[in-house]
């Protein structure tokens, strides 16, 4: 599970990287809201949380 923990983080590191290098990243840089992070959700078994 760990080593899918670190290939995630690093996809979504690499996702990052390329959204700010795209033209969009302007537009989507002046939104005042957060990101949810779906990593949080994860219960024990590596599955998404039914809980919000």
């Amino acid at each position: 599970m760990e080593s899918t923990l670190r290939q995630l983080t690093h996809d979504l590191s690499y996702d990052f990287e390329a959204l700010k290098s795209s033209s969009a990243f302007s537009a989507l840089s002046g939104i005042k809201r957060g990101v949810e992070r779906e990593c949080l959700r994860i219960n024990p078994t590596g599955m998404l949380a039914m809980t919000p």
